[in-house]
């Protein structure tokens, strides 16, 4: 069991972490600790009215995962389904969720087969195009101070990971391409970038193509944001004025 004191390191080594094992490592901690056994934590995304799932870091059985997705569930979850309207954590089952249509009964009924019934989720903070949420198993009325704590935990870890992925993104990209990725980051034009690099224009709307597929970024504004995130080095995800802002999103006196 972690005391106060080795529970802050784990958080700090969440700011820190360089790759995405030593980020579940350390989630994984202080979801051990607080002796939760069943968990989700995962990305609801939303681009042109579609909305995509990601899983992080869950203990959910693989073949429930599987069915979920296959049968694009999170697009009818009454858990998740007004995603961008939530805030504060809150506890579910059949029964606290009221005016269930069909699909959203039938989502219940094949959850139950794999005695999933009831818990508590927990949303991080909103972004423009998502949200991502901890589901806890089996566990309801948490005690307040232990949601926070998992809040930060988990948000910590969203943001690293983000900054990860992008870097592993970023690796893959040429030497060309990433110096025409910072060149537009500089707000240069493809016509003064070409000038530059003694090259045409339709080269450089090619390279420029090229990074987006690589990075499956959905526009270059997403590609130039990863580009961002991966060229942050030594920026930590939060400042005191972040943790004091999260403490108020949760509304919480700890």
């Amino acid at each position: 069991m972690l005391n106060d004191q080795e529970i802050e390191s784990v958080l700090e080594s969440l700011m820190f972490s360089q790759t995405s094992l030593d980020l579940d490592t350390a989630l994984t901690k202080i979801f051990e600790h607080y002796l939760i056994e069943r968990y989700a934590f995962v990305d609801i995304s939303s681009i042109n009215d579609e909305k995509s799932i990601k899983g992080f870091l869950t203990t959910y059985p693989k073949a429930w995962q599987d069915h979920y997705v296959q049968n694009q569930y999170y697009n009818y979850d009454p858990v998740f389904l007004n995603f961008g309207k939530m805030r504060l954590p809150f506890n579910w089952d059949k029964r606290t969720l009221e005016g269930l249509t069909p699909i959203q009964q039938q989502i219940f009924k094949d959850a139950s087969d794999f005695d999933i019934k009831h818990g508590t989720t927990i949303p991080l903070i909103p972004r423009p195009d998502g949200q991502s949420f901890l589901t806890i198993l089996d566990h309801q009325n948490i005690n307040p101070f232990i949601v926070y704590v998992l809040t930060l935990a988990s948000q910590l870890y969203y943001e690293r990971k983000r900054i990860i992925d992008a870097n592993h993104h970023i690796s893959a990209l040429t030497h060309r391409e990433k110096e025409i990725l910072q060149m537009k980051s500089e707000g240069l034009s493809i016509k003064i970038i070409a000038y530059k690099l003694g090259v045409s224009d339709s080269t450089i709307i090619f390279h420029l193509r090229n990074i987006r597929q690589k990075l499956k970024a959905t526009s270059l504004a997403h590609a130039l944001f990863q580009f961002g995130l991966a060229t942050a080095h030594g920026i930590v995800p939060y400042s005191e004025k972040t943790f004091s802002k999260l403490e108020g999103y949760l509304d919480l006196d700890v």
